[in-house]
């Protein structure tokens, strides 16, 4: 049969189909399923027979196309016989062939995926695909990560389930029980990726340690290749002295010692390296891993003017890189950032001179830059919130007076639509999401800082008030933390802030939380690892770049790398888990001669 013919004949089989999927897809099963009109049967090894519609099989992959179109025998009497596949799972390809729905599991996940790769049945990969991203958790993400690098090596799920690991590494390490099964080779390629998401390289060790009493006797020969794939300079002294230094599986092994006596010049005192007589070093023992989430401050106000500054922080590193991707509408402060996906959002803001609707997005995947519909209102000072992938802008000024008004943005349509106004007016307010409800707190109403606070419903549409917070306070920042909002910093009327207090909901009440160190106003705040962190602002006296961070496990503020420069009234936006996620970091991590400070 020539080309011509096999593709008119092909295209006459998939119309067919679709024409019958459109009248009903159970009367084509009910029809197979009583063998009427079938003109053929799949056979099986272990014995089964199934009557199926060759026009609707070859519909579904070119491997049943060919199959069918290939001579057959009297002898056969339309009987295809297929290897290697069960007949429960046969019957499965069959169903979705018909019907689209497939009964997956996974008791039979990884012999249909292996099928449907066989048959090179591209939909019924995606649905097993779609099925396994929806069950990865990390009890079972390790044999689904096996899994899809064995049958779908190239599709975009086995990378997905990868990255699942390596971002929930500490929980894998510590409750998978799969991972202590590894072989040294995957256990290796785990540990050595820069994308492993782990603040210190501790927990490392311990599932390295973990893993070699799981089978002691084969894999203590191991303990060089997994000492030369921890970041071992970044451990601290008095854990590496305790836990890899003088651990018996590092003493008993000769080939360990050199690598861990390098190692400990590093850790016990990074000023005492000659580094130019140091050439031979594997200095890769101090390189920090790749951070999963990244800082962006947008603006703000900077040398008494709005600016276009642009800057990342990578958390991994400690450091601050300033990057020259300027706004296209001009510098802007008092502006908001929001964040869905790739795609940070710039809401409002004062250039100066000129009061904002305008709205524009940045997509870190391109590093394009593009504008938006502008808001119904010019909105300064103006509190953003991200629900369900609708950004939410409330309040603000707009050169005239403090707003009520609440406007909320869909993507998908690049609209605006107007929402329930809150209670009261408010400008230098803040807001954030937490358990499904918008809480909006402190802010200016154009006479007096706020103490107040209101949360929104936005299933209903309705705004309520929650108990005022402890202090007043205009230009704060809030976060969701620890199932609280955090409220932090601000000013008063009198003076700036560096008090932090948090509301729970449960108990509706708020209580004091440690001050910061440094009093500020108008600065920039997110949450990475479990750890708040802020940037910038005013103190009182001048625009800032100190940056601090809180964990709730020590209940303590203190300081990290600060800005490139000095400034306030800026927007900060976390973006996580993006594709090129190395164009945004410190990118001299090989420079470790700095004595830098690793979080």
């Amino acid at each position: 049969m020539d080309n011509d013919t096999k593709h008119t004949k092909s295209h006459s089989y998939n119309t067919i189909a679709l024409y019958c999927g459109e009248k009903n897809t159970s009367i084509q099963n009910d029809l197979r399923k009583s063998a009427t009109f079938c003109d053929a049967k799949i056979v099986l090894e272990d014995g089964g027979c199934i009557p199926v519609h060759r026009v609707i099989l070859c519909s579904a992959t070119e491997f049943f196309h060919k199959l069918f179109m290939s001579p057959v025998s009297a002898e056969q009497n339309n009987n295809y016989f297929i290897k290697y596949v069960r007949t429960g799972i046969m019957e499965c390809v069959i169903n979705f062939a018909y019907t689209f729905i497939c009964d997956i599991n996974e008791t039979n996940l990884c012999e249909l995926l292996t099928t449907a790769e066989y048959f090179c049945y591209t939909s019924l990969v995606d649905r097993c695909a779609e099925y396994i991203q929806s069950i990865l958790n990390v009890k079972n993400c390790i044999s689904l990560m096996l899994m899809t690098r064995k049958c779908l090596f190239k599709h975009d799920i086995q990378r997905k389930t990868r990255g699942y690991v390596l971002r929930n590494f500490i929980s894998v390490a510590t409750s998978n029980t799969d991972i202590l099964s590894l072989s040294c080779n995957d256990l290796v390629d785990i540990i050595m990726d820069d994308a492993l998401n782990s603040k210190s390289e501790e927990p490392v060790w311990e599932l390295c340690l973990r893993w070699i009493e799981f089978d002691e006797e084969n894999r203590k020969q191991y303990v060089p290749r997994l000492l030369e794939n921890v970041r071992l300079g970044l451990i601290k002294q008095d854990y590496f002295e305790r836990r890899v230094l003088n651990h018996n599986y590092v003493q008993l092994c000769p080939e360990a010692k050199p690598i861990v006596n390098t190692a400990h010049k590093f850790v016990s005192d990074l000023d005492e390296i000659d580094w130019l007589n140091e050439r031979d070093t594997d200095i890769s023992l101090l390189v920090p891993r790749l951070p999963s989430d990244v800082l962006f401050a947008i603006g703000g106000w900077y040398d008494g003017s709005a600016c276009l500054l642009f800057e990342t922080y990578d958390v991994r590193a400690d450091r601050w890189i300033e990057f020259h991707f300027s706004d296209p509408n001009g510098p802007r402060a008092y502006h908001s950032a929001a964040v869905i996906g790739s795609k940070i959002y710039f809401i409002g803001g004062y250039s100066g001179s000129e009061y904002y609707n305008k709205c524009t997005v940045f997509d870190v995947k391109t590093k394009m830059w593009r504008e938006i519909a502008p808001m119904h209102y010019r909105r300064c000072y103006v509190s953003v919130c991200v629900f369900n992938d609708r950004i939410y802008a409330m309040g603000g000024h707009d050169g005239h007076s403090r707003l009520r008004a609440v406007e909320s943005y869909n993507p998908e349509t690049n609209q605006w639509t107007l929402m329930c106004s809150m209670a009261l007016r408010r400008s230098d307010a803040d807001a954030c999401e937490l358990n499904g409800q918008i809480y909006i707190v402190g802010g200016f109403d154009g006479s007096i800082c706020l103490r107040s606070c209101e949360v929104y419903n936005p299933e209903k549409d309705e705004w309520s008030y929650i108990p005022e917070m402890l202090n007043a306070r205009s230009g704060l920042k809030c976060v969701p933390y620890n199932g609280q909002v955090f409220a932090v910093g601000g000013y008063n009327g009198l003076s700036r802030l560096s008090t932090c207090e948090a509301y729970s909901p449960q108990t509706f009440f708020w209580a004091s939380v440690h001050d910061m160190i440094s009093p500020r106003s108008n600065f920039g705040i997110e949450v990475i690892d479990d750890t708040i962190y802020v940037s910038g602002g005013f103190d009182g006296l001048s625009t800032i770049n100190k940056v601090e961070y809180y964990r709730a496990e020590n209940n303590e503020w203190k300081p990290a790398a600060g800005m490139n420069h000095h400034r306030s009234a800026h927007a900060i936006a976390k973006v996580s888990d993006f594709s090129n996620i190395e164009d945004f970091v410190y990118e001299s991590r090989l420079a470790f001669g700095e004595g830098r400070q690793v979080m």
